[in-house]
């Protein structure tokens, strides 16, 4: 599924909820390497195989990114990680 994401310079915004087959390395090779540089939000909920590295790749990667959703928007606020800037 992120085979495309080379071919839409203008993304904004990026639903990735519930891909099964979305790896940390997959954001690696294909999306931080697409450039993304108007990425603002990423949805990952349910994505199982990705990791905090995918995580770090994206926030060095697309300097617009604003929200990268790791758990249900419901659960917003519930659970804090060391990975928040201020």
């Amino acid at each position: 599924p992120l085979g495309a994401i080379g071919s839409l310079p203008q993304l904004r915004c990026l639903d990735l909820c519930g891909c099964p087959c979305i790896t940390n390395r997959g954001i690696r090779e294909r999306l931080a390497r697409a450039g993304c540089a108007l990425l603002e939000s990423i949805d990952l909920t349910f994505c199982e195989l990705i990791g905090y590295t995918a995580v770090i790749v994206l926030r060095n990667s697309c300097p617009k990114l604003r929200l990268i959703r790791r758990q249900p928007e419901w659960m917003d606020g519930a659970i804090t990680t060391p990975w928040v800037r201020s």
